[in-house]
């Protein structure tokens, strides 16, 4: 922010205004929760703030306790919640007067400065370089122009008066929302830097963009953006339940444009940035700005060469996608990798070359002899290389020979010509005329993508016999007259699009593909992919547990058909655990899935209310721990105990031994379901601490890395006021709690420290 100090007077202004607000209807009953609001903390000086000997101006504010905040909404319990959040801080400063608020950002959400500075990129050479390069540029640019008339409309709103100019957030997105720990209720907005004058509808846009959205504003791929509708009716039905007092029949008609219109405004912004040489947002590539859903290049080579002072150069005709000077290329099938460092169209030197042209490439760091006719140049993971075919086969009709099962071809694809033995998988001979699925299979690899087209010739005398197009491009090998594969073959070659992408999902099991993945699977563009995906995603056929990562729900029903009777099964071994420890469960219930997608997986289950997660467990969402009376005595004996021992707790062994023996075995019990509910932490095997100890430790450990960059174990020692012994332990279980991370003798801050 240009004028920090103007940040803190709108802050000051609007945290003021809230808390009276807050007072005032707590004193009239009017809540139902408990509504918190950050407070600033006054310097020595009285100020809001301090400007440091580097000109960096520091502030201090309150956090708001017993609450959290997700990166994507949990499900449409969360999003009610977020709606009611925002609703109810639109409520407590709707009554302020928008001149006593300096504007933060100015020409922020004016759509119409964003569409000025875009026509005025456009101008640009190269700009225009860019949009003559990428069919997915240009079909941008005509989406924005057929759109113009829906980016002016709240403008054009305030300006006939339909609509009045109120303070806004700024940034409503989803982890600016706090929600209650306890009740799960909305509890604060946070994040208050871009409060400014300003129409509301642009928070209910921009926080429907984020909420309804679980891919996020950077994904690539078409395929993996949804809006979800649940999430969105949800948050309505919380958002209008808190600010439906104050709002017009104006402002609520103008809501729905605000759900498209934020969208698009952040899209044309990403849109501008990129023509104008990503300028504004952070990109770790060129193109990321650019929303692409292009088909990566493939370029089957025909000649290959060398030219002094250049290197290696190989020609062919490019048949999909755009190579760019400076990209990297994978050589098929070797694998080997290179980085394209000049190209020729047409003998003329070029930084881009497309589909349709004949091309020359100059390949870095390669040898000539690496290199043969038939090879491929493609994108880097793109093309799958195997020695086994699914096709469609078929005989000509004028060829005097027959195809017997077992005969041995040459497999003509691209530039290259290989070896290939036909397995016939429903009949023993194909004659002229007639057509067949078929498994072709080599002796080395071949580099095909699903849809190519081949031809095949007579192994002697060398004459062309038929051809076929490629149904699968990495398959298993089939036995012959099996009906199932024959079934799956008939989805693959006439099945609909979404019929294909569905078994593809399916066949994949828990690898939870993405689109590029899914896309080269079938050989479809990413583009011709994103409809079908969308459809078996609306349908609920399929769900996406991590953005752009999918899988088949008759996969998810099979999985949770196996979890459920998992975890019934431990909970009737274990009735007073809490739930099973997460990686236990990942263990028991995946094979060779990572550990990032098997929680994905689990997390999706928790969204739709199956799984409840927590302190690192899991159980189903309607098991409870339930305690006799003995046992909750037995419960609050124990924790009374850990808690009068604060940092200096017993042996296990020991607080057990103070329990009359005939009681002993179920207060050891107990002792345990503490553990795995998170009541009681565990130090070492036989060693443990009251959860509220832990946590003032951790408030403390905040506390001192707000000044200081390390800890050493002396200084926890200090800070606790305990001895080395319990502070080692203690320090230990924050490191493998990632509150803290240890770099030899030293500490700094976890990963999860300021959770």
């Amino acid at each position: 922010f240009p004028k920090p100090e103007e940040i803190m007077e709108n802050m000051h202004e609007v945290t003021k205004h809230c808390h009276e607000k807050l007072e005032d209807d707590a004193d009239k009953g009017r809540d139902d929760r408990v509504w918190q609001m950050p407070r600033i903390i006054k310097a020595k000086d009285s100020k809001d703030y301090v400007v440091d000997d580097k000109g960096e101006v520091c502030r201090v504010i309150t956090r708001i306790m017993s609450a959290h905040a997700s990166d994507i909404a949990q499900g449409p319990e969360h999003a009610m919640e977020c709606g009611a959040a925002l609703g109810h801080f639109h409520y407590l400063i709707s009554d302020m007067d928008p001149a006593t608020i300096k504007d933060p950002l100015p020409g922020f959400h004016v759509t119409s400065g964003y569409l000025a500075k875009y026509d005025e990129t456009l101008k640009s050479s190269a700009a225009k370089e860019l949009l003559n390069a990428s069919m997915e540029a240009k079909r941008l640019a005509k989406f924005i122009e057929e759109r113009r008339d829906l980016a002016l409309c709240l403008e054009k709103a305030e300006q006939a008066g339909e609509l009045k100019k109120r303070m806004f957030h700024g940034d409503p997105k989803v982890n600016n929302i706090m929600i209650d720990d306890v009740t799960g209720k909305g509890t604060a907005m946070i994040d208050l830097d871009t409060v400014s004058p300003g129409l509301i509808h642009l928070d209910f846009g921009d926080a429907l963009r984020s909420i309804c959205n679980p891919a996020g504003e950077e994904e690539t791929n078409l395929a993996k953006v949804v809006f979800d509708e649940d999430l969105c009716t949800a948050f309505c039905k919380g958002y209008m339940r808190e600010a439906g007092s104050f709002l017009t029949d104006a402002d609520r008609a103008y809501l729905f444009d605000s759900i498209r219109l934020l969208p698009f405004e952040l899209g044309l912004r990403f849109f501008q940035d990129y023509l104008a040489g990503n300028v504004y947002f952070k990109t770790k590539q060129p193109e990321q700005n650019l929303n692409r859903a292009r088909v990566p290049f493939r370029l089957p080579i025909d000649r290959v060469f060398s030219v002094d002072g250049f290197g290696t150069v190989v020609t062919g005709t490019l048949i999909e996608g755009a190579l760019h000077v400076g990209g990297e290329a994978e050589l098929l099938p070797s694998g080997t990798r290179s980085r394209v460092r000049n190209l020729q169209v047409h003998g003329e030197n070029t930084a881009i070359a497309v589909a349709g042209q004949r091309v020359a490439v100059n390949l870095a760091g390669i040898k000539k002899t690496d290199i043969a006719r038939g090879d491929t140049l493609a994108e880097p993971d793109s093309v799958r290389v195997s020695r086994l075919l699914d096709v469609r086969l078929s005989c000509l009709r004028d060829s005097e020979r027959t195809v017997e099962n077992g005969s041995r071809v040459h497999f003509c694809h691209g530039t290259a010509a290989r070896l290939a033995k036909v397995v016939l998988l429903d009949r023993d001979a194909l004659a002229p005329g007639e057509s067949a699925y078929a498994q072709l299979r080599f002796t080395e690899d071949v580099a095909a993508k699903c849809g190519d087209r081949f031809v095949i010739r007579f192994y002697s005398p060398l004459e062309t016999i038929g051809g076929g197009i490629i149904l699968d491009d990495a398959p298993a090998r089939h036995k012959r007259n099996d009906a199932a594969v024959l079934s799956a073959l008939a989805v693959r070659e006439n099945g609909s699009g979404a019929e294909r992408v569905l078994q593809a999902l399916t066949a994949l099991d828990t690898a939870l593909p993405s689109a590029a993945q899914l896309a080269a699977r079938l050989g479809l563009e990413e583009t011709r992919l994103t409809p079908e995906l969308d459809a078996l995603l609306a349908r609920g056929e399929a769900a996406a547990p991590l953005p752009g990562r999918f899988i088949a729900s008759a996969v998810l029903d099979a999985l949770w058909a196996r979890c459920e009777a998992l975890l019934t099964d431990y909970h009737a071994k274990n009735p007073l655990h809490a739930g099973i420890r997460a990686a236990e469960l990942r263990q028991r219930l995946f094979r060779a899935v990572e550990p990032e997608r098997a929680d994905a997986l689990l997390a999706l289950f928790v969204r739709e209310g199956k799984l409840r997660f927590a302190a690192e467990r899991y159980a189903l969402a309607d098991f409870t721990v339930r305690y006799t009376r003995r046992q909750t005595a037995l419960r609050a004996e124990l924790l009374a105990l850990y808690r009068a021992a604060d940092l200096r707790p017993e042996r296990t062994d020991r607080v057990l031994a103070r329990f009359d023996a005939k009681y002993r075995a179920e207060a050891e019990r107990v002792l345990e379901s503490l553990l795995t509910g998170g009541e009681l932490i565990a130090l070492a095997p036989r060693l443990c601490l009251h959860r509220e100890v832990y946590v003032c430790a951790c408030a403390l450990v905040r506390a001192y890395f707000a000044d200081h960059e390390t800890l050493t174990l002396a200084a926890f020692r200090d800070l606790l006021g305990t001895s080395r012994d319990s502070a080692l332990l203690v320090l230990e279980c924050l490191d493998r709690n990632g509150r803290t991370r240890r770099e030899g003798d030293l500490r700094r801050p976890g990963r999860r420290l300021y959770e």
